[in-house]
């Protein structure tokens, strides 16, 4: 086998996937109808019994209460098991979607042993040493024209500046995360028995409008805060040289230099979501590899 007869193989063996999970999905789709019919019910059934301890009292029996929460209780369980069915059929799913990655992991590893296909490995270390000598090459020259064109007695000052704007917009966009995530609150249920539901729904909510995805430490704006520090000396990114410019901080954990400047990562504008140097997308590359083969 060849790394085209695998890609057509792969291909042909997904090509079903659309159309199974289209029918999972609108299965999942009536359980959810149902449900909500069966919480309706059986809400509207409490809300009653609620009404009439209100008007008569809590020593006044409800007409046939006995019968009435039996219905309660069984229509709970039904709405329990359905749920559980849904579960399943999500799972069938997550199931397809593994058994056709695993099998196509399985034919790549093989490629790879039989010298067919370049370890992603070996790749990511050769576009790596390219793009480093690049980004030294590309941070040279951009050093000789900024000498060239910054007034002497002015690069330290605006530098650090700039740097304290970045933190400062960092800092303010953390707040607003916060706040938003307080500000959301779970929707009161109709009846006593939505509470634990409402708060899960409003949890998810959060994650679902995009609130844990943002990367603050690679967001830059255009603010303007006049403190006077002293020259920030400290040397940064891989061309080891101070702060300039537009730069970008690396999400990686142990990152060895945290700061990189634009024209040394071969960026025009801020990145989207979590961005990663070269040398953490190397040394995560190996992790994930790593992990698979065991």
């Amino acid at each position: 086998m060849d790394p085209s007869a695998l890609f057509e193989q792969t291909i042909n063996d997904v090509s079903n996937l659309q159309a199974e999970f289209k029918y999972l999905l609108e299965e999942i789709k009536n359980h959810d109808n149902s449900i909500y019919d069966m919480k309706s019910h059986y809400n509207k059934l409490d809300s009653d019994i609620q009404k009439f301890i209100k008007q008569n009292g809590s020593l006044k029996e409800y007409p046939k209460e006995a019968e009435v929460t039996k219905q309660i209780k069984n229509e709970m369980e039904k709405a329990k098991d359905i749920q559980k069915i849904k579960a399943m059929k999500a799972n069938t799913m997550l199931y397809l979607i593994t058994k056709h990655l695993k099998k196509l992991e399985k034919g790549v590893e093989l490629l790879e042993d039989d010298g067919l296909l370049v370890p992603l490995e070996e790749e990511l270390d050769s576009d790596m040493e390219t793009s480093r000598g690049a980004s030294i090459a590309s941070a040279t020259s951009t050093e000789k024209k900024r000498k060239a064109s910054t007034p002497l007695g002015t690069t330290g000052e605006n530098t650090k500046k700039k740097r304290q704007t970045n933190r400062l917009s960092s800092n303010k966009l953390e707040n607003t995360k916060s706040n938003i995530k307080e500000d959301i609150r779970p929707p009161n249920g109709v009846g006593s028995t939505e509470g634990a539901e409402s708060t899960s729904l409003a949890t998810k909510n959060s994650e679902v409008y995009g609130l844990g995805d943002i990367s603050s430490a690679n967001i830059f704006t255009g603010m303007n805060n006049g403190g006077d520090e002293e020259e920030d000396k400290t040397l940064y990114c891989f061309c080891q040289s101070v702060s300039y410019g537009e730069m970008v901080a690396c999400d990686g954990a142990n990152c060895k230099y945290e700061w990189f400047h634009y024209g040394c990562v071969n960026l025009n504008e801020p990145p989207q979501g979590a961005w990663y140097c070269p040398d953490c997308r190397q040394e995560l590359a190996k992790n994930t590899l790593k992990k698979k083969r065991s």
